[in-house]
């Protein structure tokens, strides 16, 4: 995690919808974030893993391949501290208790408003910014 002052906040994206991952990143950047990989799958994700030591990563549930509990557990594996937010369609409470469990800081639902996957988006970013 970040100290203050030592630059911006590293992120990793992983979506296998080219629209979303755009969507995530334009939010990210205007929050000073720096986003150091993109992934479409989760084998991607977790070989970008290990190259990027990304600070936040966003990581969808359903992709092709494997998916994304998998690459929660692998990735949590890899680095235990890392800190990862799901950010899915899947409405399914098991699939939620899961991700926690695994290690997952947040879930997001893509359906959410706008307004609200930025705010807490942005409350994630600061907490690593003071830690």
């Amino acid at each position: 995690m970040k100290m203050s002052g030592e630059g911006p906040i590293t992120a990793m994206i992983v979506d296998d919808d080219d629209a979303i991952r755009e969507l995530e990143k334009t939010v990210l950047l205007h929050m000073g974030c720096e986003i150091v990989a993109e992934a479409s799958d989760g084998q991607q994700a977790i070989d970008l893993f290990d190259d990027n030591k990304a600070d936040l990563v966003l990581l969808d549930i359903r992709m092709p391949g494997m998916g994304g509990i998998e690459v929660l557990r692998e990735l949590k594996r890899v680095n235990p501290t890392s800190y990862i937010v799901m950010m899915t369609s899947v409405d399914d409470q098991e699939a939620i208790e899961d991700c926690m469990i695994a290690g997952a800081r947040d879930y997001i639902r893509k359906d959410t408003p706008p307004d609200r996957i930025i705010s807490r988006l942005q409350k994630h970013v600061n907490r690593l910014r003071v830690h």
